[in-house]
């Protein structure tokens, strides 16, 4: 099972996203192996940047790659009408150099939060959006094979990679959702990734309808590297990890956002000693996600990770 960590997102809940401290992290999670880092994209967010500053994505993944050897970059994702398609497998082809094939297309149709907070991008309803996704994945997958790519909907004619992906495995493609009729059917068609929300209930459902979507369209299930990301609230004590969990109820309330019960708390996140999150991320592990995305809000659990990891590897 691999492990991640949602590195930058576009949230203020924790806003210490300064880079040299995101550089640092990336060297801490690089030295015991983590397996991937993620970057959310946009391109507006939090309204204070001295508190959060807000860097374009690619570029942040280009400059943090540079303090790392062994971690996968991944966008978390890139909502499809930010660019378009050409010089989007440009710049991840780009980093593809760049990371020596440590790169993941992370890609959606977009949330309503991101588009927004689009300025000076196209809107489309999300019908419209749903459809012109698929010609944008089928154009993307195409221009990663190296093949000469056209698709009159993305005004895109005879485009071809240059330089062509870093290594023959090409660049794998994730893409999010849990839209059972179009978003999983695409997953099952073009993607080599999914990610997939929700608690264990709804995980296991929405693998299912995946599953049968890899079965109509010839493709086999296991073939899918299927994630997933969640909170985690963990320590070396159990005063850590109370401590950590007040930390969040206070952070809940100066952002003016409604305080979950003890119970909704606990079912959103990961949350106990290094054991008892590994056995949850086990839990995971057994219905089917191969790769669990962690967003991490407090030192106590980053100081930990480490051993969270170690413990992961076992399963």
């Amino acid at each position: 099972m691999k492990l991640g960590v949602y590195l930058f997102t576009q949230s203020n809940f924790n806003p210490d996203k300064r880079f040299p401290i995101l550089a640092d992290r990336v060297k801490m999670f690089d030295e015991f192996g983590l397996d991937s880092l993620w970057i959310s994209d946009g391109l507006t967010a939090g309204p204070n940047p001295d508190e959060y500053p807000h860097y374009e994505t690619l570029s942040l993944i280009s400059a943090l790659s540079q303090h790392s050897t062994k971690i996968d970059f991944g966008t978390l994702v890139s909502p499809f009408t930010l660019r378009p398609v050409s010089l989007f497998s440009k710049m991840i082809t780009t980093l593809d150099h760049i990371t020596k094939g440590r790169i993941i297309a992370g890609i959606g149709v977009g949330n309503a939060s991101q588009l927004e907070n689009m300025q000076g991008i196209r809107g489309l309803p999300l019908p419209e959006r749903i459809e012109e996704f698929e010609n944008y994945l089928i154009s993307l997958k195409s221009i990663f094979e190296g093949k000469s790519t056209s698709n009159e909907n993305l005004n895109l004619s005879d485009y071809s990679a240059n330089p062509p992906t870093y290594n023959q495995k090409g660049i794998k493609i994730l893409v999010a959702g849990n839209g059972e009729r179009k978003t999983l059917r695409q997953v099952a068609k073009y993607a080599d990734m999914s990610n997939i929300g929700g608690d264990n209930k709804i995980i296991t459902k929405k693998l299912d309808v995946l599953a049968s979507w890899c079965d109509k369209e010839g493709r086999k299930f296991e073939d899918i590297e299927n994630t997933t990301i969640r909170a985690i609230v963990t320590g070396s004590t159990q005063g850590q990890i109370d401590e950590d969990i007040k930390w969040y109820k206070n952070r809940f309330d100066q952002l003016g956002r409604p305080i979950p019960s003890k119970e909704q708390f606990v079912k959103d996140r990961f949350v106990g000693t290094v054991d008892q999150v590994v056995n949850q991320i086990a839990e995971l592990n057994d219905i089917g996600i191969s790769h669990v995305i962690l967003t991490i809000n407090t030192e106590n659990t980053r100081n930990v990770l480490d051993k969270v990891y170690e413990g992961v590897k076992s399963l």
